[in-house]
């Protein structure tokens, strides 16, 4: 059975359509004024992106000692730093395209990311010992410039997008 359905397609977008039954539930409780919209986008979020950070460390380093450092001293709190970093760094981005439709702050992180994964490539592959650490480590460290960085191009993009509108809201008034 099928009936007619507005599903929302993202930011303040809707597109008609026709909605098996059992889905329309589930996209009815999502309107965009859902206040559980956006804790449930940033704890996908971060899960996700704790889940990419993870996959690159237990590829670049080996997954058995990061259990084990967990619980030391030496590595224990470093870990929960950077990991708990990278989950908030996750909660915002997601946040900030399910509620605000930003598309910069994930772009940038996305780049920064990929520009790292280059660059632990490439120190993987030389022999010599990187004594503050690989870059990698250092962009878990630093996840606060990350966050920082991202947020400055999520306002940008925001302050473009409203003049914008305002523009056109001006060049197409009557």
């Amino acid at each position: 059975m099928l009936e007619p359905f507005i599903a929302p397609t993202g930011g303040n977008h809707f597109s008609a359509g026709p909605v098996p039954r059992h889905m329309t539930v589930g996209l009815r409780s999502w309107s965009p004024d859902d206040p559980r919209r956006a804790r449930v986008a940033a704890l996908g979020g971060a899960l996700a992106y704790v889940a990419v950070v993870l996959v690159v460390w237990v590829l670049a380093y080996g997954g058995p000692g990061l259990l084990e450092g967990l619980f030391t001293l030496q590595v224990g709190p470093w870990l929960v730093y950077a990991f708990g970093g990278a989950a908030l760094v996750g909660a915002v981005l997601a946040v900030s395209v399910a509620e605000y439709d930003l598309v910069s702050p994930t772009a940038v992180v996305v780049g920064l990311f990929a520009f790292v994964l280059y660059d632990l490539w490439q120190a993987l592959q030389n022999p010599a010992v990187l004594l503050p650490g690989d870059p990698f480590q250092l962009y878990l460290v630093g996840w606060p410039a990350v966050l920082v960085v991202a947020g400055v191009a999520g306002l940008v993009e925001r302050y473009v997008r409203a003049v914008v509108g305002r523009r056109d809201a001006v060049e197409n008034s009557p």
